[in-house]
């Protein structure tokens, strides 16, 4: 019900602009919660990025992945701010098994001031994960401002 699509895309489908700011691009060891995802060591190496997406200037994603090196090597040397994590890895990986969980969840503290929201505004949270020959490509989280962002789906039901 729900199809993939890319925040850059997804905003302007609705007309608008997006842009993004790179936070976070850095070789990182895995924490426990993250290597069990990945089914890797707790220390295994990873890649981590934070990027902050906006539409028409205004913060409407927080997105915060993961990324397994050896299945995307060159994760690491491209411009986030020009083409977004899901463009790059759509180009890399272009059939990937994806698993979604969507949940309505208070932020992180960081996440609130990243996505400049007000105290005690809920977000909608996409969990999702990549995988590739039951191989896990990427985990990412994806924190939308709850006032800013609605999800929906259009299809032709069938009987």
């Amino acid at each position: 019900m729900i199809e993939l699509r890319d925040i850059a895309e997804e905003i302007r489908r609705r007309g608008g602009e997006h842009s993004s700011e790179q936070r976070l691009l850095q070789d990182e060891i895995a924490p426990q919660a993250v290597a069990v995802i990945f089914g890797v060591a707790a220390g295994t190496p990873l890649f981590h990025s934070i990027i902050l997406h906006r539409e028409n200037g205004a913060p409407i994603q927080f997105e915060d992945r993961w990324v397994n090196p050896e299945v995307v090597p060159d994760y690491m040397n491209q411009n986030f701010e020009r083409m977004t994590p899901g463009e790059y890895l759509w180009t890399v990986v272009p059939s990937p098994h994806v698993e979604h969980v969507l949940e309505a969840r208070m932020p992180l503290p960081p996440v609130r001031k990243a996505l400049e929201m007000r105290d005690g505004e809920p977000c909608l949270l996409l969990h999702r994960r990549s995988l590739v020959d039951n191989k896990t490509i990427a985990r990412g989280w994806f924190w939308h401002p709850g006032s800013r962002y609605r999800m929906g789906t259009q299809f032709d039901a069938k009987r």
